[in-house]
């Protein structure tokens, strides 16, 4: 049996060939947090990463956060995943904040419902941050579970580059735990709010990062090859939060949202936020949302309003894959459903009544925006006056809390020949 021509001359081809690697050494470094070892419901945790590391650089894609959490109260409960017990998450540079996204477990879980397969978070997510099911993980009377996560949406995260830790900045990654009426429920239809912040312990926490340590010659090709200044061009993300009142029929929310490359919005609306209710940060209502765009000193993104009703689910969906650059991607996988993805109103009595309706609006030009060389090709918001805007078809059944999430384009720069210290541009 004869090769194909082009098989052929490729293995006939001996000037491709695989080159030489740089010569480096990857480490795993476990980093405990700095201001304790034990941490409650409602406390902050610090994770300082070091810097004056010479040579080194941090692969922020593949490290992750530890922790085990305790249950020592007197009654079982249920989290949504382990990213539900953050509240925030922040990245400082000695002091400075480069990063702060609240409600992180609520923005993480969009994520998993839109950007990973049902068959993801039944089992390999389930292992690392306890997707199990639509009720989550379940952590009884005396229990203990270790969780592994990875920091999605975060900068360092999104970066396509290894992060430089040669720098005189220490990096310190700040957690924020939740109260324990938003971080638990107690199984389908239960109430968690009756559980003292006190009684849910994570212990120990720390970071466990892969670092990769280039020799003296590598490493001065790298500067050599950079004039010494290094620049991340990267994605972050900013929160609005707001309350729909009990029959409410219009949507205006200011966002106060100012950067100068604004890629994406998108929100949801949640029922259950504040109530320990099942699910309460990734169960979200359509309620009868209408119309929705987002309006940038009184001119509207898109011109025509996106539409969406229980038979024009599609029209939401369009938008979504188009802002998330998946829409000709026909293996793009996700874990939402028709019946969740449509369901008014969700109470978390059940699997059936957790809703999971996420409406995005896209404000990038050019496509694709995947990597430090992409162009900047978002709305400029700087100093500018932005609302969400849109209306219901009805009045809202229940109060709900509104969040808004904008994800922006964003620039981390080092510069080795001036002050050595991490600066910030968005």
């Amino acid at each position: 049996m004869s090769l194909p021509a082009e098989v052929a001359s490729n293995r006939l081809n001996f000037l491709s060939k695989k080159r030489r690697a740089v010569s480096s050494v990857s480490s795993r470094q476990i980093i405990p947090a700095s201001n304790g070892n034990s941490f409650t419901l409602g406390s902050t945790i610090n994770l300082d990463i070091p810097g004056n590391q010479a040579s080194t650089f941090l692969d922020f894609q593949n490290s992750y956060v530890r922790f085990t959490l305790e249950n020592n109260s007197t009654e079982a409960f249920n989290i949504n995943s382990a990213y539900s017990l953050f509240q925030t998450c922040e990245i400082l540079a000695d002091g400075q904040t480069i990063s702060s996204i609240q409600n992180y477990g609520a923005a993480v879980s969009v994520f998993l419902d839109t950007e990973v397969s049902e068959e993801t978070r039944a089992r390999y997510m389930a292992l690392l941050a306890g997707t199990t099911g639509g009720m989550g993980a379940a952590i009884a009377i005396g229990a203990k579970q270790t969780f592994c996560i990875p920091l999605p949406l975060t900068p360092l995260f999104n970066s396509s580059k290894y992060i430089p830790v040669f720098s005189r900045s220490n990096l310190r990654i700040r957690l924020t735990l939740a109260d324990s009426t938003r971080a638990l429920s107690q199984g389908v239809g239960g109430d968690a709010g009756g559980i003292p912040n006190g009684s849910v312990r994570l212990s120990p926490v720390d970071f466990v990062g892969s670092f990769i340590r280039l020799s003296a010659p590598a490493m001065a090709l790298v500067n050599q090859n950079t004039g010494g200044r290094y620049e991340l061009v990267t994605i972050d993300m900013r929160v609005a939060e707001g309350t729909i009142a009990q029959g409410e029929t219009g949507l205006n929310q200011n966002l106060g949202f100012s950067f100068s490359s604004l890629d994406k919005i998108f929100f949801g609306i949640f029922p259950t936020y504040n109530t320990a209710k099942a699910n309460s940060t990734g169960n979200r209502a359509r309620f009868h949302l209408s119309e929705y765009s987002v309006s940038i000193n009184g001119e509207e993104y898109p011109r025509r309003r996106i539409t969406t009703a229980a038979t024009n689910l599609s029209e939401s969906v369009a938008e979504m894959a188009l802002a998330t650059s998946s829409l000709a991607n026909f293996q793009h996988q996700t874990s939402l459903t028709p019946t969740q993805f449509g369901l008014t109103n969700g109470d978390g009595t059940s699997n059936a009544q957790l809703g999971k309706y996420v409406a995005f609006i896209d404000t990038e030009s050019m496509k694709p925006h995947t990597d430090d060389d992409a162009i900047y090709s978002g709305i400029s918001t700087l100093g500018a006056t932005t609302q969400l805007v849109g209306s219901f078809s009805q009045g809202a059944p229940v109060q709900a809390t509104l969040l808004v999430f904008a994800q922006y384009t964003m620039s981390m720069s080092l510069d080795l020949n001036g002050t050595g210290t991490w600066v910030v541009a968005v």
